[in-house]
């Protein structure tokens, strides 16, 4: 399977054209660099795999603050790969939460809209399924008597999970409505009819 920077990396050069010091910037700019433990040097091995492997093309550019630049794009078989990976990491891998909410925003043009909506219906159960997990551990901790003397801290966390699981589905409903909405069409790729 594909490394998440090499995922992240090549979700952002689908979009545009970079250079490998102005993705790591993206990156920091996004704080991807501190979730991923992305490094300059690796971000740097990563492109030029991905280049031998006939994902990307670099070509240098010349910068007028310094010494020329090499600029990364993505061919027609990256473009391939990517999605082929996007839809791997979606559908088979079934992603944490964090990773979930960070790649899906690589989804323009690479899954068709009812492979979006089949996804945030199936995170949506998947949601629902940890909830109720954690509601019935909760269930069976008070009855077994282990949530006696609780440090002050216990309450608010919980609550504050509770939260995140309501604005996680909210957010999948809402996305949902808006998929559907015809002036989003342009986001997906056609329907294999």
């Amino acid at each position: 399977m594909i490394s998440k920077l090499e995922l992240y990396a090549l979700g952002i050069i689908n979009h545009k054209p970079i250079h490998g010091y102005d993705l790591l910037k993206f990156f920091e700019n996004i704080g991807l660099e501190t979730l991923a433990d992305i490094k300059k040097a690796s971000i740097y091995k990563v492109l030029k795999r991905l280049e031998e492997e006939d994902y990307l093309t670099g070509k240098y550019e010349l910068d007028s603050e310094g010494p020329p630049k090499k600029v990364y794009s993505i061919t027609t078989a990256g473009r391939e790969y990517f999605r082929k990976q996007i839809r791997t990491f979606f559908f088979e891998y079934c992603p944490e939460a964090k990773e979930f909410w960070l790649v899906i925003r690589f989804i323009e043009n690479n899954i068709t809209k009812s492979e979006f909506i089949s996804l945030m219906k199936k995170k949506k159960e998947q949601i629902k399924k940890h909830e109720e997990m954690m509601k019935e551990k909760r269930k069976n901790a008070i009855k077994n008597g282990i949530f006696k003397n609780l440090p002050f801290y216990f309450e608010p966390l919980n609550k504050m999970g509770k939260q995140i699981f309501a604005i996680q589905i909210k957010t999948i409903e809402n996305l949902i409505k808006l998929a559907n909405k015809p002036e989003n069409a342009s986001t997906f790729l056609e329907e294999n009819l």
